[in-house]
């Protein structure tokens, strides 16, 4: 999930279509729920904010 955080914020700064980021941020979404239904914890709770900076970088991107 880093690696794909990583690859959100390259897209952002190289400006990727909205389209190719939101896919991307889709797929960290589903990497946390299947990590979710497995109880994960402190992990889990990393992976969403790693999501959560993603998304901001979104919503950055869209003012």
């Amino acid at each position: 999930l880093r690696r794909l955080n990583a690859l959100i914020e390259r897209k952002y700064h190289d400006g990727a279509p909205q389209t190719e980021i939101a896919a991307l941020d889709q797929r960290a979404a589903r990497v946390i729920r299947a990590m979710s239904s497995a109880r994960c914890g402190p992990l889990e709770r990393r992976l969403h904010r790693a999501v959560s900076d993603a998304r901001r970088l979104l919503g950055e991107s869209a003012e």
